[in-house]
């Protein structure tokens, strides 16, 4: 009589692992890809050749359609 003993302890805790990675790779490769660049603000002051801030000017970002006014501070903050 022949009889085989395998040691299901082992191979599950290998399958286990197996699926850990998998899980931790699939998690970070969707976060990484579904987002996009990550936004930054951008924030200033803007003021005329004596030191004055300028109300109301146009700070806008070249070469996209990033754009937004001054305050009455002339003071300003742009997300891109």
């Amino acid at each position: 009589m022949n009889v085989k003993c395998f040691n299901r302890k082992g191979s599950g805790l290998l399958i286990g692992r197996f699926a850990l990675l998998i899980g931790l790779l699939m998690g970070v490769c969707s976060t990484v890809f579904s987002q996009g660049p990550t936004p930054r603000t951008i924030t200033g002051t803007v003021l005329d050749t004596k030191g004055v801030a300028m109300e109301r000017a146009t700070v806008k970002v070249k070469g996209t359609t990033s754009a937004t006014i001054t305050d009455k501070d002339g003071k300003f903050r742009l997300r891109i």
